[in-house]
């Protein structure tokens, strides 16, 4: 594990166990070593028969096709509005994202269509020069992306999706509600190809960004909920020298 820890994570303990399997396979060294089994035991079995694939009949597969979940029904309680602490909080969020979509993406012309100059709210007061204030259109594609996902947080259905299925529907709403979307760009984009649109590719950048924050945030709340009151990280000295 590169060193020790009383408190292994299941992957420090996967990756732990591993290793010592792997250490009590090895054969015993050519004759004149001085380190020798006592008993021959083998601990990992690997067989040498090929596995050959069952076909599915057509009964098992309208199964799976019934049982999969249906991404394009609308959601069953749709969020309309946000209140001003939350759009506060999403706008501090844009900052974060286009600040790093403008050097994941790379293009000076895109750039300027993600900024401005004016600053308010949350971005104005934490502000300390380094702060980022997202354009009207980023701030409103944020804010229907938070109102998507807090519909599927109340569906129950936001972190057992996959990104790419939120990021598609998002995009889709946003691009059908307001097709006038970075019309900074028309200019711009009216010298590429269709499949090189930089206005759809930077507001896609934008919707996959804002779902990967959010999603990393609530898997930590779902992470923290099991730890309870986190005992052991506060006692964690005190256990050690109690030698328990």
């Amino acid at each position: 594990m590169g060193g020790w820890n009383n408190n292994p994570s299941t992957t420090h303990f996967v990756s732990a166990y591993k290793r010592l399997l792997k250490h009590v396979q090895l054969k015993e060294g050519k004759d004149g070593s001085n380190c020798w089994p006592i008993e021959t035991v083998a601990v990992l079995h690997v067989s040498s028969k090929s596995v050959v694939a069952q076909k599915m009949d057509e009964a098992d597969v309208e199964l799976i096709i019934s049982s999969e979940h249906n991404y394009s029904k609308p959601l069953a309680r749709p969020v309309t509005t946000l209140n001003t602490f939350v759009g506060d909080v999403v706008e501090y969020i844009a900052g974060f994202v286009v600040r790093k979509v403008s050097v994941q993406h790379g293009c000076s012309d895109c750039s300027e269509v993600l900024f401005r100059t004016t600053k308010s709210g949350l971005v104005r007061r934490k502000d300390r020069g380094g702060l980022k204030s997202p354009s009207a259109d980023v701030l409103k594609t944020c804010r229907k992306a938070e109102m998507y996902i807090r519909a599927c947080a109340t569906d129950k259905i936001f972190l057992t999706t996959k990104r790419d299925m939120h990021v598609i529907r998002i995009f889709r709403e946003v691009v059908s509600e307001s097709p006038a979307i970075f019309s900074g760009l028309d200019e711009h984009v009216s010298e590429q190809a269709p499949l090189e649109n930089h206005k759809f590719t930077l507001l896609k950048l934008v919707v996959k960004k804002y779902v990967i924050i959010r999603m990393c945030w609530d898997i930590s709340l779902t992470n923290s909920s099991f730890v309870k009151d986190g005992l052991r990280s506060r006692a964690t000295k005190t256990v050690l020298f109690q030698h328990q």
